[in-house]
Parts: C-alpha cells; sequence; structure tokens
C-alpha cells in the first residue's frame, strides 16, 4: 500500500512518514537493533515499540507522496513537537496550515469529495461552550481517552478522526442542550 502514516508514542509526539510500502516500512521503523539513532527510535526504546500507535492516514499515488507528507507534518506540527526532523524540501515553504488545507480542500472538490463539514459544526458549536474545560474531560472519560490529549491533539488542531467525528458532534450537541 502506497500512503502516507502517523506513528504516536504515550507523550502524543507524532512521525509522520510516506511510503510506497507502507507494511514494510512500519516493520524497518520497530527494528530496535538498526543502527540508527533518531528521536522516534528512541521513544521506542524508551517506551517500548508496542506502546506506540501506528496508523495510515492517507492512501495516495506514488507522485502524491511530498505534498501529502508535507501537509500532515504542518497539521500535526510534527517537526516542531514531534519526531520529524524537516518537510519535504519541495513543500517546506508553506507558510500554514490553513493554506495547505485550502489546497487540499480544492483537490477533494476536483474530485467531487465534499470537505469534511463536521469539523465545522463541531468548531462552532465548541465557541459556544460556556464550560469548554468541563466538557473535554466528559468527552475524555466518554472515549477513555486522556483530556490533555483531546485539548492538544484534536481541539488544539481541529484534527478529529473521521470515525470519532460523529460521536464527538453527538455529545457536544448534548452538553449545548443541557448548558
Amino acid at each position: 500500500m502506497i500512503g502516507i502514516y502517523k506513528i504516536t508514542n504515550p507523550d502524543n509526539k507524532t512521525y509522520i512518514g510516506q511510503s510506497i510500502n507502507i507494511e514494510n516500512r512500519w516493520k524497518d521503523h520497530r527494528n530496535i537493533n538498526a543502527k540508527r539513532k533518531t528521536k522516534l527510535h528512541k521513544s521506542f526504546i524508551n517506551y517500548g515499540v508496542e506502546n506506540h500507535k501506528f496508523e495510515i492516514i492517507q492512501e495516495c499515488e506514488k507522485d502524491e507522496l511530498n505534498h501529502l507528507e508535507a501537509f500532515f507534518i504542518h497539521k500535526y506540527d510534527s517537526v516542531v513537537s514531534g519526531f520529524n526532523t524537516h518537510i519535504p524540501a519541495t513543500y517546506s515553504s508553506y507558510p500554514s496550515v490553513q493554506s495547505i488545507q485550502n489546497e487540499m480542500d480544492a483537490i477533494l472538490r476536483v474530485a467531487n469529495v465534499e470537505p469534511d463539514i463536521i469539523v465545522d459544526d463541531i468548531k462552532a458549536k465548541y465557541q459556544q461552550l460556556k464550560h469548554k474545560t468541563v466538557f473535554i474531560r466528559l468527552l475524555a472519560a466518554n472515549l477513555k481517552k486522556s483530556p490533555a490529549y483531546l485539548r492538544n491533539q484534536w481541539f488544539g488542531t481541529w484534527s478529529i478522526p473521521i470515525s470519532e467525528q460523529p460521536k464527538v458532534l453527538e455529545f457536544l450537541n448534548n452538553v449545548l442542550k443541557n448548558q
């Protein structure tokens, strides 16, 4: 499988990578006996490989790899607060995540796929909350996730996994009704 993947450690630091064979690449990463000593490798040693979450976040064509890798590195801020050491050179001059998101939205529209409107609805309703901290704690308990993870990864970057968005929206609607 060709695409972009994300590795997250127990401290929620991420590494974004690309591969033309993601399964083999994950096997390569897990080899802690390798001679490389990257920040990600050190995290594997500190926390154990089994305590890192591996996700395929985007399947794509080979010629889209650099562009999409740069997009997700920006989106997850994984150079500054994660394990990536650089952004692919061709795409390192993007000024912001928003400009990349706009470009991705345009690509999705051309492909007849609507950009995700659920996150926009969640953002708007989240802004209406009187007690955001309480909401995040309740949601974290409901989803069995850490409040810090939700605050920083989901609501800090608006990177709510597609599979979780309907649950978050439903929970948010219920909280707003009872506010």
